[in-house]
């Protein structure tokens, strides 16, 4: 860390705290007790070992937490950028990293806090419908990793011009 943004990692690291300590939903999940960094290795299915590192998790494994910093974590703005970088997949990944040490699925929690000041924070939570879409997500994305590795044949993107539609947000956006 340089001398010069330690001021703003400090306050940023405040303000997280607060909200983690100020979640009325996250009561009984002490931020003094967190694991961080916590390396999980598994197999998943046939064919491929995993290995991940949630970035906080409770001593019971009944939570984990991912941060993020992101220019803005207005929960609807942030949820765009989660679903656009793939954190769902992320969050389905970790989880069935804990449910194979553990056999109970963990609560999910985003903590996406803003660069800028005062830094502000929101804390999302992994709906049972997003969990849903995700671990299908990671199954597939599992499945043809193991086909890639008995196969050597890994596919790139298409030799085809891909047409882009906006998505129905876009649309929604522009039209009000």
């Amino acid at each position: 860390v340089l001398a010069v943004e330690l001021g703003r990692l400090e306050a940023m690291v405040g303000v997280a705290r607060q909200a983690i300590d100020g979640c009325p939903d996250l009561v009984g999940v002490p931020r003094h007790t967190l694991l961080a960094e916590q390396t999980i290795a598994w197999q998943e299915g046939e064919g491929a070992a995993c290995r991940c590192r949630p970035d906080w998790i409770t001593p019971d494994r009944a939570v984990v937490l991912s941060y993020k910093t992101t220019p803005n974590a207005e929960p609807e703005a942030f949820a765009r950028v989660l679903l656009g970088y793939g954190y769902d997949v992320q969050a389905a990944f970790e989880c069935a990293a804990v449910t194979s040490l553990t056999g109970t699925a963990p609560r999910y929690v985003w903590i996406a806090q803003e660069i800028a000041p005062p830094y502000a924070c929101s804390l999302l939570g992994l709906s049972p419908m997003l969990a849903d879409l995700a671990a299908r997500k990671f199954r597939v994305a599992v499945e043809r990793w193991a086909a890639c590795l008995a196969s050597g044949v890994w596919p790139a993107y298409p030799d085809r011009i891909c047409y882009v539609d906006p998505p129905e947000w876009s649309v929604g956006q522009w039209m009000e």
